[in-house]
């Protein structure tokens, strides 16, 4: 009976003594609940897209490459004299549907291109976003003819290149390298000065034949120095080329890089869209009076036809009519599972007056 009295008066001594604390942390703990609720969350962790090594990867490889487009306008004389169209006070035009073509040196096979709409729809919403609206019927005379075609312009310089040309050197498919494969075919060397002025116009075209020019010329030099004595005076065979890098070299380094890029290009298969508008009035009289041609281009390597061409208007159409001074570089990420990472969409600002002496088109 005293041990059982015992116990309980030991079990109603731990009683108190646990009761007391844990009546205390109920009554403490939405204290502490409310501090905890004011407490700063770390902010969610911002998506910062591909991680540095996805673009380590091969272009082909990447689900979210990174896309260099290009664009180039040319604007005729006529085409100067025109007005620029807004969105409030627009041109119309008539359009094809789209012609495909494929050019180049070399023409791929087995390439499938975007269906004709897709890629009508996409030139559309552009044209739209720059003032020019396609007209609504047959009824309604339009200002312009737009012409429309994309494709693929081929070319593989490394196919004509000598193993001791390509030997110890670790990237052989740049345009520094391949620029050697133009020595030994003609044809080759008109397809890269072709493509040359399709990716950035006929004054960049011209520079870049002078600087190949000099560099054949140079080689042409040195392999003659080659085959003589040794001569008496040891400055009779001084280097044509500045030291320091030689005329094709001294072309690619203009300093921002632009050069090199469009070169590239130019040494390489790429696909394109242009969009070359006449004016309607000529039509009519069965003559050709173009106003300007916008080109856009991309690098076929590491991307297909069928899902680049979208993105390549979608990112460059913003230069649709608009004259550009030189070819612009727009990059890019572009997701292929159909997302295209456009941006907004803007119009660049209007071209500067026509000369004195010359004319707005009234329409």
């Amino acid at each position: 009976m005293n041990h059982v009295t015992h116990c309980l008066e030991r079990a109603e001594l731990l009683r108190r003594r646990f009761l007391f604390p844990l009546a205390l942390l109920f009554a403490i703990a939405p204290a502490f609940a409310s501090d905890a609720a004011k407490v700063k969350q770390p902010p969610p962790k911002e998506d910062k897209g591909p991680g540095f090594f996805h673009d380590l990867l091969p272009l082909a490889w990447q689900k979210h490459p990174k896309v260099r487009f290009n664009v180039y306008t040319e604007m005729t004389p006529v085409g100067r004299q025109w007005r620029v169209p807004t969105t409030d006070k627009p041109m119309y035009y008539f359009s094809n549907p789209g012609q495909f073509v494929q050019t180049g040196w070399e023409v791929a096979s087995g390439e499938k291109p975007p269906p004709k709409e897709e890629l009508a729809e996409a030139l559309k919403k552009a044209l739209a976003a720059n003032g020019y609206v396609p007209v609504a019927d047959d009824h309604q005379r339009p200002d312009l003819l737009v012409v429309f075609t994309f494709g693929s312009s081929g070319t593989n310089p490394l196919a004509v290149m000598t193993d001791v040309e390509l030997a110890d050197d670790p990237n052989p498919n740049t345009a520094e390298i391949l620029v050697n494969g133009l020595m030994h075919d003609p044809a080759l060397y008109q397809d890269v000065i072709g493509r040359a002025r399709l990716v950035a116009g006929d004054k960049f075209a011209l520079e870049m034949k002078a600087a190949i020019d000099g560099e054949f010329r140079n080689r042409r030099f040195n392999q003659t120095v080659d085959h003589l004595p040794p001569p008496v005076d040891k400055t009779a065979y001084l280097p044509v080329s500045p030291d320091g890098g030689s005329p094709f070299q001294l072309f690619l380094s203009d300093g921002n890089g632009n050069n090199q890029n469009l070169a590239e290009l130019a040494f390489h298969t790429i696909y394109f869209v242009t969009a070359t508008a006449y004016d309607f009035g000529g039509v009519e009289t069965r003559k050709k009076i173009p106003l300007w041609q916008t080109r856009m281009v991309v690098e076929a390597q590491g991307v297909a036809m069928g899902e680049i061409l979208k993105p390549l208007i979608a990112n460059t159409g913003s230069y649709l009519g608009r004259e550009t001074p030189e070819a612009v570089v727009v990059t890019k990420r572009v997701d292929r599972e159909g997302h295209v990472d456009i941006g907004p969409t803007t119009v660049v600002e209007e071209a500067k007056p026509a000369a004195t002496g010359e004319k707005s088109n009234p329409r």
